[in-house]
């Protein structure tokens, strides 16, 4: 008798504690939800870069913090090696083809031969091959920025010698940012892509506009959680990566469906921040 007394007093309870830390929240109560969850500002793309091919660093002038535009130089590598080794690809064609050449008039003249003329012209598609090669990896020697962004970090120096595939700048873009969010899955009922919120960041204390973009695949059931992908409608100059804060919605009408006496996460421990604790509480039947 005890615990079903206590099973029912449960959101009443919860009700009158979150009206007390949480001004209008007692009508949220009852639906386990709040009108603002925790957001993090993430940028939509970020990566490590590092050299395809050994080489020396001969230019690297942006460090942390430093600002780029899309195509800008980030960093070049010493390719004066390479660009010998272009150089005798590119004198092996021009003798490869004129060899080619010299064995299609003599086969003209009716002196030369088939297979001769074959020979020839497989040493141009050969020399060929490896001019083309050469030219690929001269592209390599520069690296570019593949969109407008900042520094990370700096992970080599210059004059230092790098390997392939060794990671030299950390970057990412600053045009667009990701607002990432965990909102409890019962918000699935009224929560859709295209609805509009407001973003709170600390680091700024500005609110912004923004919009939910993308809604997440999977429910975690442990905690009854969705992560949700939202943007800023006007990204500010002054948001970067890592900074956080509140995201709150516009109350919904939420309509309770039909159910029995069941445990699920309020959403409701800290002022300010939604997050699962586990309870009882009781949906009534309509």
């Amino acid at each position: 008798m005890i615990g079903v007394a206590l099973r029912r007093l449960a959101p009443v309870l919860a009700g009158i504690w979150l009206s007390l830390v949480i001004p209008g929240s007692t009508a949220l109560a009852a639906s386990g939800t709040l009108p603002w969850v925790r957001a993090l500002v993430a940028p939509r793309n970020e990566t490590v870069l590092s050299s395809q091919i050994l080489g020396r660093i001969a230019k690297l002038s942006l460090r942390p913090g430093d600002s780029f535009r899309q195509g800008e130089t980030l960093f070049a590598l010493d390719c004066r090696l390479y660009q010998a080794q272009w150089g005798r690809a590119k004198s092996e064609l021009n003798r490869a083809q004129r060899t080619l050449e010299m064995q299609k008039r003599l086969e003209d003249l009716g002196s030369g031969s088939r297979y001769d003329r074959t020979q020839a012209n497989a040493a141009v598609e050969r020399a060929g091959a490896e001019l083309t090669q050469m030219s690929l990896t001269l592209e390599m020697c520069v690296v570019t920025a593949p969109f407008d962004g900042r520094v990370v970090e700096r992970k080599a120096q210059p004059q230092q010698v790098i390997a392939p595939g060794q990671p030299v700048l950390e970057i990412y873009e600053t045009k667009n940012f990701d607002i990432q969010l965990l909102v409890p899955s019962q918000w699935l009922s009224w929560l859709s892509r295209g609805r509009r919120f407001s973003v709170h960041v600390e680091e700024t204390g500005g609110d912004y506009d923004a919009e939910v973009m993308e809604i997440g695949a999977r429910i975690d059931p442990a905690s009854q959680s969705v992560k949700v992908f939202g943007r800023f409608e006007d990204t500010p100059e002054s948001i970067l990566a890592g900074m956080s804060g509140t995201a709150s919605f516009p109350e919904p009408s939420i309509v309770k469906s039909p159910g029995d006496d069941v445990a699920r996460p309020p959403w409701s421990t800290d002022p300010g921040v939604a997050r699962p604790v586990w309870r009882i509480e009781r949906q009534v039947r309509k």
